[in-house]
């Protein structure tokens, strides 16, 4: 019988062994705006997940988008990520099948008010 020591030694080392073989996959992320689900988008972990809700260039883009001619994204909006529920990781899917992503890789889950260029 081992010591308890040894035990513990031999668990741990299993345990490092393991996370050390362990292949992340890229999860499905939801974005939502002050509640509502807005974008969707691939990342490996919460950690990654969540630095887009402070990236500069996503608020400027919600900023300028619009639904029902209203900014999806003011100063005072409140930004969250989680995991994405099935319909919305279908919507990705489908997106991302039919290229439909945006050059970040985003899916809008929400219908965009048109924008119109003249140039």
């Amino acid at each position: 019988m081992l010591s308890p020591s040894i035990a513990c030694s031999a668990v741990a080392g299993e345990r490092e062994e393991i996370i050390r073989t362990m292949i992340f996959v890229r999860s499905i992320w939801t974005l939502e705006i002050d509640g509502k689900p807005t974008l969707a988008f691939e990342a490996m972990k919460y950690r990654e997940a969540d630095e887009i809700c402070h990236q500069e260039w996503l608020h400027l883009e919600l900023g300028q988008r619009k639904i029902n001619n209203v900014p999806l994204c003011g100063a005072d909006s409140h930004l969250r990520i989680r995991l994405a529920r099935p319909a919305e990781i279908l919507l990705y899917r489908q997106a991302a099948e039919a290229n439909k992503l945006s050059d970040d890789n985003l899916v809008y889950l929400i219908e965009l008010d048109v924008v119109v260029s003249f140039r």
